[in-house]
Formats: structure tokens, C-alpha cells, sequence
């Protein structure tokens, strides 16, 4: 019996399981002048088919989810590269915001090394793809500046017992603490009893709250007037209020609740009375005039003060009252009647 050999060839497939390995990008977020919040900041990725959008957390970290890659993406390469673009995106600036309009750019690479996977990235600033950066982006937060402007009003009273083109200057002073931060002057005249003026605005381009002090400068007193010693206490408060500063602002007049600030002098007056008595024993001889003219004057000099011209007294009454005439000349001097 005659036996043959067959010899047969196997053929051997033999596969090989290469693991997906992924890439998480991420960035940091900083924000200036305001406290950062959880979600408050939005932040697109794009590029190689993927697209996200996440939100900054409350410790300024921006992470996105994590992009697997295959093998078989690597169309039998030992390597490739693959590029995204990070940016800030803004729906609605909201007010006092200045956003980053920086974009990164991120490249991952994908490397098989003996059937294990690896990717490594690396961010750059899309303007410059020479330098790898930290992928950081910085907004700024300012609330929309505001100021305060005080007004100052001023009445003189008894104004109009002044000479004739004769004025009256009265100076306030506007404080922070003990620093004068700025002085203003209002005149009067016989026409003028009434006068305001404003001091120059204050800025304020932060929260807080401020005070200051308004009162009249008195560096020598005019004698014929009574001065009005008030302190203003103004109070300032600034709050940010949807993006902008709002101030508000209060007052107290020594102390107490005021509405504004008014400070009020007088010009100090007095009234003469002229009376005439006869010695005649009762007009026996029937020499007693009827009336007479009687005259007054300002001094030895003979001026006749304001509103003073002479009257005449009469058998019906021998007495006259000048009233609201000036106590002082203009050099401060007690006027002698």
C-alpha cells in the first residue's frame, strides 16, 4: 500500500486592538475690577468637525469635553495633527464689560507608538503660531463713571438798605476731612437778596461712600451783618447699578435732615424815631406851627441814609419812625444819627 503526504499551508490572520486615546482642551478665564462668577462667561471651541461651547467656572477654569481619536484616524500614520480654535463668544455685551477678543488656537498630536496611542497639546495665539502660550482669556469690569455737583444758595436779607452800587461777596468752602477741595464766592447787591451757585462736579468711578462738609469762609466779618455759622454735612453713596454708578445724595444742617444746602445772612437795621416836644405851656401864645420838616442824617458829614428823606411832622402826630436803615457805614463804622 502506497501512502502520499499532502501537505497543506494555514493561513494565519492575526488582528491587533490599538486603544483610543483623548484630549481634554482647556483655558483659564480672569476677570478685573469684579468677582467672578460661575457661568458667567461663554467660550466656543471649533475645528476638525467638533464644536462645543462651555462656561467659565467660579475659579476661572474653562474645560471642555474631552475629543477621542482612533487609529484608524490616522490613516496608517505614525502621527497627526489636528488644530481647533478657542474664542470668547458674546450674545449680549452687558454693561461695564470689556471682553477678550483674543482667539487661541490648540494643537493636538496624535502619535502611534507601537500600537499605543498618545496625544499631546499645545495652545498658541492665533496671531502667533511660532509661541506656545497658556490660553487665557481677560475681560475687564468698570461701572459706567458718575458725579455729583452741590449747589450752594445764598439769601441775604435786608439787601436792600445797601447803597447804591454798593455789593456784599460772601465765600463757602467745600471739604473732604480737613481738605479744602475747592472755594466759591456769591455777590449781592441792593437788587440781588437771593443767589446760588455750584461747586465743581465731583467724580466717582467706584462703589463707595463719601462725605464731605460745606461751610460759609468768614475771614474777617463785616460788621452790619449777621452771618449764618451752619455746617452742611453731605453724604455722598455710589452703587453700581446694572453696569452704572448711581449716587445719591443726602444732607444735614448741624445735624439734622436738610434738604439742600441754603445758608441765609442779614443785614443787621435799626429803626430811628424822631419825637418833638414843645416847652410853649401848651401852646399859649398860639405860636405852635402846625408841622415842621425834620431831616436825617448819617453822621457830621449830612448824608441822608437810604429810604431817610425827611418828613414832616404835624399837630396830628409830632413823632416819625425811619424804619430798616443801615446800623453801619460801608467802612463798618456805627452810623451817628
Amino acid at each position: 500500500t502506497k501512502i502520499n503526504e499532502v501537505v497543506t499551508d494555514t493561513a494565519v490572520f492575526a488582528n491587533t486592538y490599538v486603544a483610543p486615546t483623548k484630549a481634554q482642551l482647556e483655558a483659564t478665564k480672569t476677570l478685573n475690577g469684579a468677582e467672578l462668577k460661575d457661568g458667567q462667561f461663554t467660550f466656543n471651541l471649533t475645528g476638525e468637525g467638533v464644536t462645543q461651547n462651555k462656561t467659565n467656572n467660579g475659579e476661572g477654569k474653562i474645560i471642555f469635553d474631552e475629543i477621542e481619536y482612533n487609529v484608524a484616524d490616522l490613516e496608517g500614520q505614525a502621527s497627526k495633527t489636528y488644530t481647533y480654535s478657542i474664542k470668547e463668544t458674546v450674545t449680549a455685551a452687558e454693561p461695564g464689560y470689556t471682553y477678550s477678543s483674543v482667539e487661541y488656537k490648540a494643537v493636538v498630536t496624535v502619535t502611534n507608538t507601537n500600537n499605543v496611542l498618545s496625544a499631546e497639546v499645545k495652545y498658541y495665539d492665533s496671531n502667533d503660531l511660532s509661541k506656545e502660550v497658556a490660553p487665557e482669556f481677560i475681560n475687564s469690569y468698570q461701572a459706567g463713571d458718575t458725579s455729583v455737583v452741590l449747589n450752594v444758595e445764598k439769601t441775604l436779607n435786608n439787601n436792600t438798605a445797601l447803597a447804591d452800587g454798593e455789593t456784599r461777596t460772601f465765600t463757602f468752602g467745600l471739604y473732604e476731612g480737613e481738605k479744602e477741595l475747592e472755594t466759591i464766592d456769591l455777590t449781592f447787591d441792593k437788587a440781588t437778596n437771593k443767589a446760588s451757585k455750584q461747586f465743581s462736579a465731583i467724580p466717582y468711578s467706584g462703589e463707595g461712600s463719601f462725605t464731605y462738609t460745606v461751610k460759609e469762609i468768614v475771614e474777617t466779618k463785616d460788621n452790619d451783618i449777621v452771618y449764618d455759622e451752619s455746617i452742611y454735612t453731605v453724604t455722598v453713596d455710589v452703587a453700581d447699578v446694572g453696569g452704572e454708578l448711581v449716587a445719591t445724595t443726602s444732607y444735614q444742617k448741624n445735624g439734622e435732615a436738610a434738604n439742600s444746602i441754603v445758608f441765609t445772612n442779614s443785614l443787621e437795621l435799626v429803626n430811628v424815631t424822631v419825637e418833638k416836644s414843645w416847652d410853649d405851656q401848651n401852646n399859649r401864645d398860639n405860636k405852635r406851627p402846625t408841622s415842621l420838616g425834620v431831616v436825617l442824617t448819617a453822621d457830621e458829614t449830612g448824608a441822608v441814609p437810604a429810604d431817610a428823606a425827611s418828613v414832616e411832622l404835624s399837630s396830628n402826630n409830632w413823632t416819625y419812625t425811619w424804619n430798616n436803615l443801615p446800623k453801619y457805614d460801608e467802612d463798618g463804622n456805627v452810623i451817628i444819627s
